[in-house]
């Protein structure tokens, strides 16, 4: 140890430097006990939060499936394969026809003038005016003229809904500026020094004419700034790609939507079952929670949940169902016939709600059901499993690092002791061996004199 020298076996030929190893073995058996227990300590943390994570996932899925867009999912189909639709999660079904009348296109001006080079002064003078109001510094040096590259450069960082180009003709170069969004509301004027700018492009919006015009109907148009059409069916988003078409937007439910839903939350549980399985196997490496009573409970709080009816229904006729090993199955076929056969007792059995508690915090332990349902009840379980504060693996996550702390306050305890140990053994075996190094110069030393001695004979 620092601060104290070891002259072992140097008068004896004792080991001693060996034997206070050996002895500090000993004596650290008691630490080697505490960092056992604090690596099982860990463990099982760690185990607590990776469960607590796959609860959050069930959580998610549980809360997904309780609300009313994912039970009134639907899908967008077109007749047409230059009109692409979707459905938004407040689609609403039903369909429309119409004609794309023209596109969407984009404004652009360029100038008469033309210039040999990018780099040339140009008639541009120093300012350029929209006819919006707003204005762009062109002359980039403030040398009192700008060039063709100047001017672009400072068009495109000016931000005010224009770009600009110089384009070679092959006779010179012109300045294009074009609108950064199409439709006829990006349309401009643009003036700068002397220079002219002719219309290139015509900013217009898309049209659309809706139904036909005949002695018992009338057509109307729809009119929009892009080629994209929003919410002229509700919740649907469309975009035409040519005109002169004519399409028919269909919306319908989309139970395959929904089928996904349930079958994103079925895997969810069986993924919760699956790791408690693994945490809690009896003489595996992984099983460090096998004698962790309430981890078992959970996971047959899970199987009661999808085992229990909903009202008169049970969920076995919509196709979910526990075996007897435990794990969850999922019919997806059958969910999907009975949820045509009668959408809304299915609804009712898979969907149901939560209440929040005093708290007024959703997903904390004091939650309650609203409306009895699959998706709520296990919304309910987990919520009440993973409450940052007061949660069942929150707290017994918690709980096992204050022990691992409190434990490896200890283990650090022991370091000090066992320092101080080895030190005083090491001390006391420097002593020892220089006591014997001085009784052995003593005994040379005696030895010594008595050689020296005279001899005396009786002759």
């Amino acid at each position: 140890m620092a601060g104290t020298s070891s002259i072992s076996g140097l008068a004896s030929g004792f080991d001693s430097a060996s034997v206070i190893a050996g002895l500090m073995e000993i004596e650290a058996l008691p630490q080697a006990q505490l960092s056992t227990k604090l690596t099982a300590a860990q463990s099982k943390a760690n185990a607590y939060r990776s469960l607590n994570s796959s609860f959050d996932a069930l959580l998610t899925a549980a809360k997904a499936l309780t609300t009313a867009s994912t039970w009134n999912a639907a899908k967008a189909t077109s007749s047409s394969s230059t009109v692409a639709a979707t459905a938004g999660s407040t689609a609403q079904t039903g369909s429309i026809s119409f004609t794309v009348d023209r596109l969407a296109t984009t404004h652009a001006r360029t100038t008469a003038e033309k210039w040999t080079t990018t780099t040339e002064a140009t008639t541009l003078g120093t300012t350029l005016t929209l006819g919006t109001g707003a204005s762009i510094t062109l002359d980039g040096n403030g040398d009192g003229s700008t060039t063709l590259a100047e001017a672009v450069t400072a068009i495109n960082a000016a931000g005010k809904g224009i770009k600009a180009a110089a384009v070679n003709t092959g006779s010179g170069y012109v300045l294009q500026l074009t609108a950064t969004s199409t439709g006829a509301a990006a349309a401009f004027t643009a003036t700068s020094g002397s220079a002219t700018f002719n219309l290139t492009a015509q900013g217009q919006d898309a049209q659309l004419t809706i139904g036909s015009d005949t002695a018992t109907t009338a057509a109307y148009t729809v009119t929009s700034s892009s080629n994209t059409f929003s919410e002229v069916l509700a919740g649907t988003t469309f975009t035409v790609s040519s005109a002169g078409t004519a399409a028919t937007i269909t919306v319908d439910s989309d139970p395959e939507a929904i089928t996904a839903s349930v079958q994103a939350l079925v895997d969810a549980a069986s993924s919760v079952l699956t790791m408690i399985g693994t945490y809690t196997a009896k003489d595996t490496d992984y099983g460090v929670l096998s004698s962790d009573y309430s981890i078992k409970q959970l996971k047959n709080s899970i199987i009661e949940t999808v085992n229990t009816a909903v009202g008169s229904t049970s969920l076995s006729s919509s196709g979910l169902s526990v075996d007897r090993y435990g794990s969850i199955n999922f019919d997806a076929d059958a969910f999907t016939a009975a949820l045509a056969a009668d959408p809304a007792a299915v609804q009712a059995a898979f969907q149901g709600s939560t209440q929040v508690g005093s708290d007024n915090i959703a997903d904390t332990v004091d939650d309650k059901i609203g409306t009895d349902g699959l998706a709520a009840r296990l919304q309910l379980l987990t919520a009440r499993v993973t409450d940052s504060v007061n949660g069942t693996l929150t707290t017994l996550s918690d709980g096992m690092d204050a022990r691992a702390d409190d434990l490896q306050d200890q283990i650090d305890a022991w370091t000090l002791r066992l320092a101080q140990r080895e030190e005083t053994l090491t001390a006391k075996f420097t002593a020892m061996e220089s006591a014997l190094s001085t009784l052995s110069n003593q005994a040379s030393w005696l030895t010594s004199q008595l050689g020296n001695l005279p001899s005396w004979s009786d002759e």
